[in-house]
């Protein structure tokens, strides 16, 4: 429900840029690419690369779709001795991979493998490890009675934790500890941050500021990449602009038009279609429900 509307509006725009003026994608297997990417599955190419052709980010949606369905089926079994087994190998994994395999790098890539392209199996280490982290400081925050902060200093820390990890994204290190520096920002920043943040909620302005860019960064991220794709195709077989020309400022301009975007998308389309969606699914459980005979279970 959460992923789908977005994903599938973002995916609509690549199919209509590639119709129109991209020629990123082949038009011949854009039927193909379709199918695939209405199930959300990646493709696999004849050359063993692994991607998703009309919309990149999705790889993250995936992996994160599959690591949900695996939370969801052994969810019972999760005890805290469990997730930190599931942690430590995952972590491993991450080392190992991007040590060994990867040329350090943790993100999605292709890299081909006696045929078989095996990039997928550093974004599975790499989720497996957030996903199930999260799901143990969700249980360390619930376990204790909240406290509810303030004062000058609580209303600091949400801006504060947020120019940290603006701070981590726009970091350079030297290629040297790149790969440690990423690791670590994974293992142990990244982590470290969510759990301050529990503690510690926006309020006033802050709040509805948070809230605001809450609403919308799922909306950015999952049709930035094909919009992006369809307005720089338009600029340059249109009108022969090109984008790079006039960077970084054509990105300030992007950005500032694709946020009010992602709001009225929410407003007139995600959430109101999330709405019918889920009430429509408890109308048919309702309906389920008054068909059962008395005493069925």
């Amino acid at each position: 429900m959460r992923i789908y509307p977005l994903y599938l509006l973002g995916t609509a725009l690549m199919i209509v840029s590639t119709l129109t003026v991209n020629t990123r994608v082949d038009p011949h297997s854009l039927g193909i690419y379709s199918v695939v990417a209405l199930l959300l599955l990646p493709y696999l190419g004849a050359d063993g690369a692994v991607f998703f052709p009309l919309n990149g980010p999705a790889w993250s949606l995936f992996e994160e779709l599959t690591v949900n369905f695996v939370y969801g089926s052994v969810a019972r079994y999760l005890t805290t001795r469990n997730l930190l087994i599931i942690m430590a190998g995952s972590a491993a994994g991450m080392a190992i991979y991007v040590h060994a395999i990867s040329g350090f790098d943790i993100g999605w890539k292709t890299i081909i493998w006696h045929g078989l392209n095996i990039g997928i199996i550093g974004g599975l280490f790499r989720v497996g490890y957030s996903f199930f982290f999260g799901v143990l400081l969700y249980r360390l925050f619930a376990a204790r009675p909240w406290v509810d902060r303030t004062g000058r200093l609580a209303a600091a820390i949400p801006w504060a934790i947020l120019v940290v990890v603006a701070a981590i994204l726009e970091a350079a290190p030297p290629p040297s500890i790149r790969s440690l520096f990423d690791l670590t920002a994974a293992w142990v920043l990244f982590p470290a941050l969510v759990f301050l943040a529990l503690h510690f909620q926006p309020r006033g302005i802050a709040a509805r500021v948070f809230k605001f860019f809450g609403l919308v960064s799922f909306a950015v991220y999952a049709i930035h990449y094909p919009l992006g794709i369809l307005v720089q195709d338009l600029l340059r077989y249109r009108w022969g602009i090109l984008v790079r020309d006039h960077a970084p400022w054509a990105g300030f301009v992007f950005m500032a038009a694709l946020i009010p975007l992602c709001w009225l998308l929410d407003y007139v389309y995600d959430a109101p279609l999330r709405r019918f969606l889920l009430s429509f699914g408890r109308s048919g459980s309702s309906r389920k429900a008054s068909n059962r005979p008395e005493g069925g279970g």
